[in-house]
């Protein structure tokens, strides 16, 4: 007999107590979260599943692996899936899909080097205006423009 509330499914799988919200939200919220297999994820892109693992044997993508070494993929894993597959449909081979996805990831580096440089680089600029200055000028109040 069925408890109250319960499923089939539940009986089978052996009830589980329900996961706290923030947690839930942690694990789904997370792009990087490891939750799909290489069947479900074949599915989403049109890929089979071999093909997707020579996408891993040569660097396009790196899925993560469970405890018994199956890959799991993440929501960024799948994004990256369906971009290598775009480039592919109009005619770029797999190692060249890998160098445009590490030129990509290089250019977020440097993105975000730049991006430390100017916040670094305002902390400065506060300070010499603080001296009287304008940046960009070296001119001291009451100097000659000539």
């Amino acid at each position: 007999m069925r408890a109250v509330g319960t499923t089939r499914w539940d009986e089978q799988a052996g009830a589980v107590a329900d996961p706290e919200p923030a947690e839930l939200d942690a694990v789904l919220g997370d792009e990087r979260a490891p939750l799909f297999s290489v069947g479900q994820v074949s599915e989403l892109v049109g890929m089979q599943p071999g093909f997707l693992r020579r996408l891993d044997s040569m660097g396009v993508v790196s899925p993560s692996r469970s405890g018994g070494d199956h890959r799991r993929y993440s929501r960024a894993d799948i994004r990256r899936l369906l971009d290598a597959r775009a480039l592919m449909r109009d005619g770029v081979s797999v190692a060249g899909v890998r160098h445009v996805f590490e030129l990509k990831d290089r250019v977020v580096e440097l993105e975000e080097a730049l991006r430390m440089a100017r916040k670094g680089a305002g902390g400065r600029r506060s300070s010499r205006r603080s001296a009287g200055r304008q940046p960009g000028h070296d001119l001291a109040a009451g100097d000659e423009v000539t």
